[in-house]
């Protein structure tokens, strides 16, 4: 049992530990975007800027601003798009020495699971 509730501690805190770093790295990074496609339903947007604090985007702003101490990332040639992510993953399926032999054990459903686990909490080392 307290070994259990150790476990369960540590846990607690691995999963804390990205929000108390989050907290106390929140960097501001401004975009100079030429383009802007921000709203799916509006017209993309010329001479935009997107000021991002920590991992959000806090505001988008006509023109190129800046502010004292932000990064600033020069766009200002591109077409942008903010959020917009790629879902896609091989995570599970990735070759390693066990590769065939994992075709022939794992079952869609095994490659769905482990494709998802790993999408959220990566393997710290790579596949052996």
């Amino acid at each position: 049992m307290l070994r259990t509730a150790g476990a369960l501690s540590a846990f607690a805190a691995a999963l804390a530990m990205p929000v108390i770093a989050q907290e106390e790295d929140a960097r501001t990074v401004i975009t100079h975007a030429g383009t802007l496609m921000a709203n799916a339903s509006a017209s993309p947007m010329t001479e935009q800027s997107m000021v991002i604090i920590g991992d959000k985007i806090e505001a988008i702003e006509a023109g190129y601003v800046e502010r004292d101490g932000a990064e600033i990332i020069d766009l200002k040639d591109e077409f942008a798009l903010p959020r917009l992510f790629d879902s896609h993953s091989h995570m599970a399926s990735q070759l390693g020495s066990d590769a065939r032999l994992l075709t022939v054990e794992n079952s869609d459903a095994d490659w769905t699971l482990l494709d998802a686990l790993f999408v959220t909490c990566p393997p710290p080392v790579p596949w052996s």
